[in-house]
């Protein structure tokens, strides 16, 4: 029985967090645009579909990713292999 007092304010203090994190979740908008990141996952041309304001976060992201490779890859070839 003494292990009732013990599970009780653990599983409130559970409670809580998890009230928490989905208060914070929803206040900072994660659940706004659902679709935009599963599509622009499947979606070659992510970048010319993009519409709303996640999406243009998204849109610079994938050019910023876009850019880097780029880069890394021009470095790879330019680059003489050691031996």
């Amino acid at each position: 029985m003494d292990i009732v007092f013990l599970l009780v304010p653990l599983s409130a203090l559970l409670v809580l967090f998890i009230v928490i994190v989905l208060w914070w979740a929803i206040y900072n908008e994660q659940f706004e645009d659902l679709d935009t990141m599963a599509v622009a996952i499947l979606d070659d041309d992510a970048l010319a579909t993009a519409t709303s304001s996640t999406s243009q976060q998204v849109r610079s992201s994938l050019i910023k990713i876009n850019i880097t490779a780029a880069h890394s890859s021009e470095t790879a070839a330019v680059s003489p292999s050691q031996n």
